[in-house]
């Protein structure tokens, strides 16, 4: 039996708070589990690719990818590996006001050359470094086509052992796929009871025309309890998708997570 999953664009998501998973006093348990069982899930799929460095996408705005991302970088400092947070999307950049890190020098400045990488890179713990978006640019799909972005990915690599690359939405534009072949893969995140079937599946369909490797699908705001969880590998005609792995969830009832300004 399928299961319908019905977009909600009445829900206000604005009277919730965005977890991070540095603040532990406040994160529920069952999210620190979820994202280190997508740590773990993350680092099998990466261990058989010679890149370090993947993205974190979604269908369109409000599923929950930049926080997904944020949130994968902590976990993955979290086990003293060095990790890039880089944030790629460059129309509607959200993890340098979650971060609480200055904007102005970032990806965009620096893929157009008036930057350095070190005058960019901005640290957030011993472990993780923050490449914010910079100021927006008119131009973001040519600079993430450019070779200065596959200059950067290769570089970066000698320096970190995962490099998280958060993008805009990839049904509203096509940034991610312009340079995804310069990573091991794309990472979907999808939000329970909001992204809509068609959306996804137009979505995989791009990546699989594309020759784009989805390394799996991330379930977020899911019931606490796991069940809506157990529930993703039972939608009927993604069947025919079972060669993308489902990472986990990430949320509770109480709490939906939510990235500010309603565009992660």
């Amino acid at each position: 039996m399928e299961m319908k999953m019905k977009k909600n664009k009445t829900k206000d998501f604005s009277q919730y708070g965005s977890f991070l998973l540095s603040d532990k006093r406040n994160v529920p348990f069952a999210v620190l589990e979820a994202f280190n069982a997508l740590r773990t899930n993350l680092s099998y799929a990466l261990s058989t690719s010679e890149r370090k460095s993947f993205i974190i996408t979604s269908t369109e705005a409000s599923e929950g990818k930049s926080t997904v991302a944020i949130n994968s970088a902590i976990a993955f400092s979290e086990m003293k590996s060095k990790v890039l947070l880089i944030d790629a999307d460059m129309r509607s950049p959200v993890v340098h006001s979650r971060l609480s890190l200055k904007q102005s020098k970032g990806l965009s400045g620096l893929l157009a050359g008036f930057f350095t990488s070190d005058e960019c890179i901005q640290a957030y713990n011993d472990y993780m470094d923050v490449i914010p978006a910079g100021e927006i640019a008119p131009n973001p799909s040519e600079l993430l086509a450019s070779l200065a972005m596959k200059s950067l990915l290769s570089e970066m690599e000698k320096h970190y052992d995962y490099i998280i690359v958060d993008t805009p939405p990839c049904n509203v534009v096509t940034d991610a796929l312009v340079f995804a072949h310069e990573t091991a893969g794309v990472a979907i995140a999808v939000r329970e009871n909001y992204t809509v079937h068609p959306m996804l599946e137009r979505l995989l369909e791009q990546m699989e025309f594309a020759n784009v490797k989805v390394l799996g699908i991330i379930l977020n705001d899911a019931g606490a309890d796991g069940r809506a969880y157990g529930k993703y590998g039972h939608y009927g005609k993604y069947r025919k998708y079972g060669k993308y792995s489902k990472y986990g969830y990430y949320g509770n009832d109480d709490h939906p997570e939510n990235d500010q300004a309603s565009h992660g």
